[in-house]
């Protein structure tokens, strides 16, 4: 036998003898535990008193600039737009056959979220970069 295939089927083995039991486990989820799931689903769907909404005078805004932004990232790739700066996001719009450059109101807004006191939602670290335009 080769000692190479000689330590795999060992590693395998050693790594199966392990797991073996809960590998091929039967997994019973009794009704109780199923109505619970379903149950804390439906909570998600409720409004709780700690909830915080966008305001109404916001809604347009925050929907064409999902639109954009996705346009943006269908255009430069996915990967180049997780590195993409914030500038170059809007010019990439603006200079886009298919994206319609951002408005006045579309930046205000984008700048008021950037902006926005985070520590409501549970967010007490550090900002990773104190301007919205930081590269």
């Amino acid at each position: 036998m080769n000692r190479r295939n000689f330590l795999k089927i060992l590693a395998c083995s050693t790594a199966m003898s392990s797991v073996g039991n809960t590998l091929f486990a039967k997994t019973v989820i009794s009704e109780e535990d199923d109505y619970y799931t379903v149950d804390s689903l439906n909570k998600l769907r409720e409004n709780k008193p700690k909830d915080v909404f966008l305001d109404q005078k916001y809604h347009e805004s925050f929907y064409s600039v999902i639109k954009k932004l996705n346009l943006v990232q269908r255009h430069v790739g996915f990967g180049n737009y997780n590195i993409l700066s914030f500038d170059e996001a809007i010019s990439t719009a603006r200079w886009s056959g298919n994206i319609s450059s951002f408005t006045q109101e579309e930046l205000d807004f984008m700048q008021y979220i950037f902006y926005y006191n985070p520590n409501v939602h549970g967010f007490y670290g550090e900002r990773t970069c104190e301007n919205i335009t930081d590269t």
